[in-house]
């Protein structure tokens, strides 16, 4: 997925697969050193929502349908 990007989106397709990756092991309880047996394509039963705003890359997974969208976050302070 990430080397079929233009090099220019790479970093950011990294990250968005790494918060997906990150949101499912966190939903269902497990640890970071399973982070590689994800695979963060493949269909679920669970809804997983990613959003990137900026170079904010956000996902939650979670049993019920839910849509990260620039509305549902409020950010404050600076990144």
């Amino acid at each position: 997925q990430i080397a079929a990007k233009p090099v220019s989106q790479q970093l950011a397709a990294f990250w968005r697969i790494w918060t997906i990756k990150e949101a499912i092991i966190k939903q269902r309880g497990g640890s970071a050193w399973q982070m590689a047996s994800i695979d963060s394509t493949a269909p679920s039963a669970l809804s997983v929502s990613a959003l990137q705003t900026g170079e904010l890359s956000l996902a939650v997974c979670t049993p019920t349908p839910f849509e990260l969208t620039p509305e549902t976050i409020k950010v404050t302070g600076t990144l």
